[in-house]
């Protein structure tokens, strides 16, 4: 029956403008009587017809969108309770902290303390992989970002499930790793990595990957130079029967050339 199918088809695109109309402005005042005038549509069957099409009523689908802006605006803005309240669309302050808390039974100072930016934290954690020389902690990342102490914690703990100075020391031992195998010596490594003794790089090391940076060293070296090709500007009389082997003279490392 063409007449019918129009029908439908008619009010599912209404319900749609209906929804898209909540989303655009949700701080806004939405009552059934005003929807049903503005898209001519009968209350009794806006209110049926909304709840099975979208498994929600007017209201808590009103109610889910003002939450989901809370909780960003929350996690990415500085706004107080207040003002975020009037943004989702509460007149008064009470009224938005007992609606959150009985959505996420946490109240929104709470879940803010608790909650993080994930653009922030992966900004952070490039400026410290980008500037590993310099010093970083979450108060000075707090400072940085203008976001609360606690939260850039929580953010790191989050995502990476380290502390800030737990994830920059990380972030220099393998940074120091890169570098040994580039051939670079620990004394060159130290300021590049920001660290003033090689103690202080030795301890770092095994702290992070509960081996000793020696150990480390060989292993890798070894690994590296298992399939180590003699070259050709080598003359021909050293190459015959030797094999090269790398060398720590304390400055740089280089490969000698020694009988097997």
């Amino acid at each position: 029956m063409p007449g019918r199918k129009e029908n439908i088809s008619s009010e599912l695109k209404k319900l749609e403008a209906v929804r898209q109309y909540i989303i655009k402005d949700i701080s806004a005042h939405h009552t059934i009587s005003t929807l049903s005038r503005l898209f001519k549509l009968n209350e009794f069957k806006l209110k049926t017809e909304f709840k099975k099409r979208y498994d929600l009523s007017i209201y808590k689908y009103l109610e889910e969108q003002r939450m989901q802006l809370a909780l960003e605006l929350l996690s990415t803005t500085k706004h107080t309770v207040n003002i975020i309240a009037v943004k989702c669309g509460y007149a008064y302050a009470t009224n938005f902290v007992a609606t959150f808390r009985k959505n996420f039974n946490v109240t929104p100072d709470a879940y803010r303390e608790e909650s993080y930016d994930p653009y922030i934290i992966d900004q952070a954690a490039a400026l410290m992989k980008k500037y590993l020389h310099r010093h970083y902690t979450a108060e000075i990342l707090s400072k940085h970002y203008n976001l609360s102490k606690q939260r850039i914690m929580t953010g790191f703990k989050k995502k990476f499930d380290m502390e800030v100075y737990e994830y920059l020391k990380f972030l220099r031992m393998e940074r120091v790793k890169e570098l040994i195998l580039q051939g670079k010596t620990i004394a060159a490594i130290l300021p590049l990595v920001g660290y003033t003794s090689k103690e202080a790089v030795y301890l770092g090391f095994k702290s992070v990957y509960k081996q000793s940076l020696e150990s480390w060293r060989v292993k890798a070296f070894h690994q590296k130079t298992h399939n180590f090709q003699v070259p050709n500007n080598y003359p021909q009389k050293v190459k015959a029967g030797k094999v090269a082997t790398l060398q720590d003279d304390s400055v740089g490392y280089y490969y000698s050339m020694t009988t097997p």
